[in-house]
């Protein structure tokens, strides 16, 4: 997760893959991130270290509509 101040704005960027998206604001990092949520933003632990995902990145990946149907 990158999260920088940028003349007073906290800037969290979301650590999916290929996403530009970030959401920024004035205030604690907790006020920041509980507006990030009300907005669909997502955090998830691994191994200690915390990822954050925009609205975007948070949904459920489309399937792979040719190896689900593969063999029909």
């Amino acid at each position: 997760m990158t999260a920088e101040r940028i003349k007073g704005n906290l800037e969290i960027t979301c650590d999916g893959s290929r996403c530009t998206d970030f959401v920024t604001g004035r205030g604690s990092f907790a006020e920041v991130w509980n507006e990030a949520k009300s907005e669909g933003w997502t955090a998830r632990s691994n191994s200690g270290i915390w990822f954050h995902y925009c609205a975007s990145c948070s949904k459920p990946s489309t399937p792979n509509m040719p190896k689900i149907t593969k063999g029909l």
